[in-house]
């Protein structure tokens, strides 16, 4: 990012804690045994604010559906996540209040509920990012009957879209190109075309799906 004047973003859903009033995620190969280890385990949110500044965005957005119960019993670290001021230019966005914990959701779905909600929230158009995690809010807060309500803290200056409505065409390939792709579906078609195993074909077909064979066919 350094250099670029870009939108610095970090997702990350997991294990996060607090500890002396500082956020840290938690990476899942961590052994916490005592709140000793976290400072050396760990990623502390500071750290990642601090990596976007000195890469000079123009933008950054933190979003964390990391808020969980402390691990210890040793008074060290509180519940949930700790209140952090955004920088000039951040978003910074919690899956639930700080100091509360985060609802995993069921599971079937594969995200909790806060992830869910803004996934749903990301893909519509023209929505500024104020607007997006307002309505997260309100879908989180009606889903958990008031359990979990999502928390922002915004410093940015101008306005920002997930979602601008603007539709991007694909790149057209050169003919150069397609002749290379073309070729090489067909070797791979020559080494499969006498097999009796299903599954070769299925991965031939899965190949040509990916480097898109109705462009090929156009031009062959």
């Amino acid at each position: 990012l350094a250099g670029r004047q870009g939108t610095g973003l970090l997702y990350f859903a997991g294990h996060g804690l607090q500890l002396d009033w500082r956020n840290h995620l938690v990476p899942v190969d961590a052994r916490l045994d005592s709140a000793a280890d976290v400072p050396t385990q760990t990623l502390d949110v500071q750290t990642v604010i601090e990596a976007f500044q000195a890469a000079g965005n123009r933008m950054n957005i933190l979003v964390l559906d990391a808020c969980r119960d402390n691990p210890f019993v040793d008074g060290n670290a509180a519940k949930g996540l700790a209140p952090m001021d955004a920088p000039s230019g951040t978003f910074l966005a919690y899956a639930t209040a700080p100091g509360n914990v985060a609802e995993d959701g069921d599971a079937t779905g594969g995200n909790g509920l806060y992830t869910r909600f803004l996934l749903q929230e990301i893909t519509k158009p023209v929505a500024r990012i104020e607007d997006v995690f307002k309505r997260v809010r309100l879908s989180v807060r009606q889903q958990s009957k008031g359990r979990q309500i999502p928390w922002e803290s915004t410093s940015l200056e101008e306005d920002f879209y997930f979602n601008d409505g603007k539709v991007v065409q694909p790149a057209k390939p050169t003919e150069a190109e397609l002749a290379k792709a073309y070729s090489t579906e067909k070797q791979d078609w020559s080494r499969i075309s006498a097999s009796r195993n299903e599954a070769d074909y299925f991965a031939f077909l899965h190949h040509i799906n990916l480097i898109g064979i109705h462009d090929l066919t156009d031009t062959v």
